[in-house]
């Protein structure tokens, strides 16, 4: 009897676990199924809802969207375009995108390529070149800075000159451009040179030019302090067939609207800027860009290592060695066999008259005489298409000016470096050159 009644409770736990409800459960038809919580059939899920897209259709079964009919109303699509048929329009193709840009398909056109490659070198700070500029004390210029840091105490709406030297010399405020100075004074401002600072499109003196600056007003000390410029080099960039390019990246932010920077390669036996001996401009001409209005700026170039960057290989530029600046002998990359330490990096030149070809009209001493020691009055048209054997002038300064070019009246004066490598040993903007070797 003690057995049966233990069997009995047994029972009892496992009715109430709920293993069997006691019942048969129903037969479900097509397009049900078994609910086994509530022993009751209830209809098989669907799939979710479809929602169609901008200028599609869902179809009559609900499954699928479809475009409508647009038969006989498409466009005729041009190059680098094709048709999407869900919209009727005309969209670009990836070939339609310069060097540089990718397409999103997403907007329908060309976006920056932020994918440049492999960063071999950088982002470098460029230094900021203060030396080469100036302001006004009442009755002479003075230089704002030595070498690459502004070292003068002066209020942010102090206006910028630009001097043709890189220190020393009393310039004259009343015959010294300033940056941004206008080749055509559109304003009332009594302080401004009359009629601005002469720009000349020929070699007639009587026709200087009347258009207009973009510039509508002096860049102050305040605006130059917060312009910067990074540069980067990539290696395998994309998108230039398999060559063995690298790819040079370059910013600039918080400049001064609507100014012209061109770019130049610079090499030193050393790994800083006192050390150097070669410029050239960055990756062939054109070298420039354009600040846009937001004050920033964007320039990418595709170089050959084997043509700008190999060791001890010739190459056309400025020296800086042996003779001066621009002694008229063919430079040379730095030879890595004796200079290991030699290095490679970026400068860069603001143009007042928005040129981009270098100084067209250069006006410089002759080699091995300080440019304060002599007057620079290299005017136009007095010299146009003279040279230093021909000019009359005891002192020799012209080397090359031509006629029938865009100049502004004082050639020599309308650029200024602002960007450049350091006066002292540094590993912030400049690269090893032993880095950009061809690959």
């Amino acid at each position: 009897m003690r057995i049966l009644a233990v069997t009995s409770l047994i029972g009892l736990s496992l009715a109430a676990i709920g293993c069997d409800n006691g019942t048969e459960g129903p037969t479900c038809g097509p397009g049900t199924v078994l609910n086994t919580t509530t022993n009751t059939c209830d209809d098989v899920p669907g799939p979710a809802p479809i929602t169609c897209g901008p200028n599609a259709m869902l179809s009559a079964d609900g499954k699928s969207c479809y475009a409508p009919d647009f038969a006989g109303t498409a466009p005729t699509c041009g190059g680098n375009t094709t048709l999407d048929p869900m919209t009727n329009t005309c969209k670009i193709t990836a070939a339609a995108c310069l060097d540089g840009t990718v397409l999103d398909t997403a907007a329908n056109t060309c976006k920056l390529n932020v994918d440049h490659g492999s960063l071999v070198a950088g982002p470098f700070v460029a230094d900021k070149v203060w030396s080469f500029l100036r302001y006004s004390n009442g009755t002479s210029l003075q230089p704002l800075g030595n070498g690459f840091s502004r070292t003068a105490t002066v209020a942010a709406n102090t206006e910028i000159y630009m001097g043709n030297a890189p220190s020393g010399g009393n310039f004259d405020p009343a015959t010294t451009p300033r940056m941004g100075h206008a080749p055509v004074d559109t304003t009332s401002d009594s302080t401004r040179v009359v009629g601005g600072w002469d720009v000349y499109w020929d070699a007639n003196a009587n026709t200087p030019s009347s258009t207009p600056s973009a510039f509508d007003h002096y860049i102050t000390v305040g605006e130059w302090d917060t312009c910067t410029m990074t540069w980067s080099v990539y290696s395998n960039p994309p998108n230039i067939g398999g060559k063995k390019y690298y790819r040079l990246v370059v910013d600039l932010a918080g400049c001064p609207p609507s100014s012209s920077i061109e770019m130049w390669f610079q090499y030193g036996n050393g790994a800083n800027g006192a050390s150097r001996i070669l410029g050239t401009p960055a990756g062939g001409l054109p070298n420039s860009t354009m600040v846009t209005a937001n004050g920033t700026a964007h320039w990418e170039r595709d170089f050959d290592p084997n043509v700008w960057t190999k060791s001890n290989v010739a190459l056309n530029g400025n020296t800086h060695a042996g003779g001066g600046f621009g002694n008229g002998t063919q430079g040379r990359t730095p030879d890595l066999s004796t200079n290991p330490l030699a290095s490679f990096w970026l400068a860069a030149f603001w143009h007042n008259s928005g040129q981009s070809n270098g100084n067209a009209g250069w006006c410089a001493p002759p080699d091995g005489v300080a440019s304060n020691a002599v007057a620079i009055t290299c005017g136009i048209p007095d010299y146009i298409g003279k040279t230093k054997a021909n000019t009359g002038n005891a002192t020799g300064q012209v080397t090359n000016v031509k006629p029938y070019i865009y100049l502004p009246g004082k050639v020599g004066a309308e650029a200024s470096p602002v960007f450049g490598g350091g006066a002292t040993p540094n590993v912030v903007n400049a690269a090893p050159l032993a880095n950009l070797q061809p690959y």
